[in-house]
């Protein structure tokens, strides 16, 4: 499974108006970066506080720098290669890269990206990020399946690391545009 294949499936089933089959394409991905191996035995109570408080609390700036240096500690280095998604927005229309700021919350999961598109806090233009890992070294969390959704198969990313836009391409249906970005991983 490579990023001109997950394209090909969402743009067949954007112009037959139908689902993704995002499990399919999870299940791919979750083979290629040995998934399980990767997952967190147990998850530090900093990265619970960020899953659990970081929108419902004034103390969010604390929370996500509590957050990085978890995973900056005790994180893993994501398989170069890796393909991940985010759904919403990461930087405004007239950027072409970014080094992040805050940790960013990742996905293999197609369908949770789309979630997070269409509820676009920004209320920018709705996007479905495909992120390629391109550097060793990319610190990163992945959630186990013990904590409250994890269906969503979520990664943290460390902040700090370069998103650069390689590809774009607009979907137009009969009920949503959208605009899937190919954006690559690297450090800084």
């Amino acid at each position: 499974m490579d990023v001109k294949n997950i394209i090909e499936k969402i743009s067949q089933a954007a112009d037959k108006g139908e689902r993704v089959d995002g499990d399919s394409i999870s299940e791919e991905l979750e083979k290629m970066m040995d998934y399980k191996k990767l997952m967190s035995k147990q998850t530090p109570i900093a990265l619970l506080d960020y899953k659990k408080k970081l929108d419902s609390t004034k103390n969010a700036s604390k929370i996500l720098e509590a957050a990085n240096t978890e995973i900056n500690n005790s994180g893993i280095v994501l398989p170069t290669g890796s393909l991940l998604f985010h759904g919403g927005s990461l930087w405004n229309d007239s950027t072409n890269s970014i080094i992040t700021e805050r940790p960013l919350s990742t996905t293999l999961n197609l369908e949770t990206a789309c979630y997070f598109m269409n509820t676009n806090k920004a209320k920018s233009r709705k996007n479905i990020f495909i992120l390629t890992i391109k550097d060793y070294g990319i610190k990163s969390f992945v959630y186990n399946n013990k904590t409250k959704h994890s269906n969503e198969k979520e990664i943290l990313l460390q902040a700090g690391i370069q998103l650069s836009l390689t590809n774009e391409m607009p979907i137009k249906t009969d009920y949503n545009d959208f605009y899937i970005v190919e954006v690559d991983v690297r450090m800084p």
